[in-house]
């Protein structure tokens, strides 16, 4: 490991200069510190946060490209029709020009060399962000610092905001320092990767458990096929038994994070009880309503009501329940058809290279994209441009799609394809 100097961190925050701004502006308004800080106005970064983007984005053709995702161009041109088409078409399009400037960068609409070192600094920085939102937040708790609660919900919020955001942020640091400990081999990482597991089972979020769950299985899967047992075994099984261990012998309400019989019964309370099945129902209501281009981004059937309620501004869904239901609902049939083909065709370009992508990649592909797809069948964040979420799916796309174009092209421009 490198020494840490003055000089060695001043060049990190100059060469990563727009992943770190763009992690301040979308984590630091959910966060204790944004609420300590909210008598001035935390408003302010949501203003800041899409034409910071948009400098980024012009920067970034400024540079030059050879090729654009035909696809990915296409998905967006038929979200722009559905929210041109839609009630309200000053707000929709509003919420749709966000949700372009974030796939225009996050995405690899634009293929090129500058672009793919763009989202690869973007990638780790956000990664890394979900890891120091996870360990402070446990750090916080066991040394009972000040912090307030800003939402009052049964589960662990940690330093953020709302339970259910911080349960698929541990999560997705669970799958990051995973990967990252079984290409590395280092033991601090399997048990920072143990500790934010325990603290996304302590927000009480079934989606996110479930999700982190499996995206664990996944990078131990990938992990096993690569024919790496034995630091499975060495590394995994040391955690498994001091989980084991907590869990059984240390009484309940001695747990850490509160992991014990009080909070953690809750999730048994919940058992298989579907709490989203109205907001289900109200999106594919939406879809058979308008199947062919949905409501528009931002939309749903609750415009008037909505627009009644507060005052002549409408403010859109509060809890969509799905994204997939929220691609239909919003973006119709020709939205979710294009959306799938984008998808799949940036998974399927792998299999020609996957042998010969880097392990760790291989880990953050399989277990990031496993833990985003399942999370979302029970979170609408994926046309939330606003969120941190909606950040780690497209930008999980675009890091994706340009492992294909680093392997053929490493650091050459994109010629064909």
């Amino acid at each position: 490991m490198k020494k840490m100097t003055f000089n060695s961190i001043k060049a990190y925050i100059r060469n990563n200069i727009f992943g770190l701004i763009i992690c301040a502006l979308w984590w630091f308004p959910v966060t204790y510190f944004g609420y300590w800080t909210s008598p001035v106005g935390t408003s302010w970064f949501s203003m800041l946060k899409f034409p910071v983007l948009s400098v980024a984005v012009l920067l970034l053709l400024k540079s030059g490209f050879n090729k654009i995702n035909w696809m990915i161009l296409c998905f967006l041109l038929i979200a722009f029709s559905a929210s041109f088409y839609s009630v309200d078409v000053v707000y929709s399009l509003a919420k749709f020009a966000g949700l372009a400037v974030v796939i225009s960068l996050m995405s690899s609409l634009f293929r090129s060399r500058r672009g793919r070192e763009l989202r690869e600094k973007i990638w780790n920085n956000l990664c890394w962000s979900a890891v120091a939102v996870s360990m402070l937040s446990v750090f916080w708790t066991i040394c009972r610092l000040p912090a307030p609660q800003i939402y009052f919900k049964m589960g662990f919020s940690g330093i953020t905001s709302h339970a259910m955001l911080f349960g698929p942020v541990a999560g997705i640091a669970t799958v990051f320092l995973l990967s990252k400990a079984l290409a590395e081999k280092k033991m601090v990482f399997f048990i920072m990767s143990a500790v934010s597991f325990m603290a996304c089972f302590t927000s009480l979020s079934r989606s996110a458990a479930a999700a982190t769950a499996l995206g664990v299985f996944a990078v131990i899967t990938v992990s096993l096929i690569a024919r790496n047992k034995a630091t499975v075994a060495r590394f995994m099984l040391p955690i498994v038994l001091i989980l084991a261990f907590i869990v059984s012998y240390i009484p309940n309400d001695q747990l850490p994070l509160g992991l014990g019989g009080g909070e953690m019964s809750l999730i048994g309370v919940k058992g298989l009880e579907n709490s989203r099945e109205s907001y289900w129902q109200e999106r594919w209501d939406e879809f058979e309503e308008k199947p062919l281009l949905g409501f528009g981004i931002g939309m749903s059937s609750r415009y008037e009501e909505a627009k009644e309620f507060s005052e002549g501004r409408f403010e859109g869904t509060v809890e969509p329940g799905s994204s997939y239901l929220v691609v239909l609902s919003m973006t119709g049939a020709l939205g979710a058809i294009s959306l799938i083909s984008v998808i799949m065709s940036e998974v399927l370009k792998l299999k020609r290279v996957w042998t010969k992508i880097p392990m760790r990649r291989r880990f953050e592909i399989a277990g990031v994209g496993l833990f985003l797809f399942v999370h979302a069948g029970a979170e609408g964040w994926i046309y939330s441009p606003g969120g941190v979420m909606c950040l780690f799916f497209w930008i999980w796309l675009g890091i994706t799609g340009d492992a294909y174009d680093r392997i053929l092209y490493g650091n050459q421009e994109v010629t064909h394809g």
